[in-house]
């Protein structure tokens, strides 16, 4: 051994803490780590579907092309919405545990006037790339939404 400790900050179940700080801190890593990540999902996302594009654009097999990116999108959607459940899980918990009703009612409250808020800025800051993947995304989601009626794909 080197001596050199590296800490890993996805903790599923936080080890007993010496001190109430010391498991505020574990859990408020956890939680940081798991929005970085949720983040580097939509950076994969876009960088997936400008890859797609480029690919349709240059490619003879065209429905090849098409069912990846669709295979692709939906293994995408699903982990995105089990990593939000996760997140979602592990800030219930900790609030559960740790704070009294009040508290944890103040704090669902203010989350929400927050969430409402920044749903505008985010809109603000999704346009330049929903702009230009725009057509992508709506040929996309027009075959996941024939795939599931049953229909075939163009």
């Amino acid at each position: 051994m080197d001596g050199n400790k590296t800490l890993s900050c996805s903790i599923t179940a936080p080890e007993e803490a010496s001190t109430f700080d010391e498991l505020l801190m574990r859990h408020t890593l956890t939680f940081a780590d798991n929005l970085k990540e949720l983040k580097n999902l939509s950076t994969q996302l876009y960088s997936a579907a400008e890859h797609f594009e480029r690919s349709y654009s240059r490619e003879d097999r065209k429905q090849l092309v098409v069912e990846t990116a669709k295979e692709y999108v939906n293994n995408a959607i699903v982990n995105t919405v089990d990593h939000l459940g996760s997140v979602a899980y592990k800030v219930t918990n900790f609030l559960d545990e740790k704070y009294p009703e009040e508290l944890r009612e103040e704090l669902r409250r203010s989350a929400s006037v927050s969430t409402t808020h920044s749903g505008r800025s985010m809109t603000r800051d999704i346009q330049p790339y929903s702009k230009k993947s725009k057509p992508l995304f709506k040929a996309l989601f027009t075959m996941l939404k024939q795939k599931r009626d049953g229909k075939p794909c163009r």
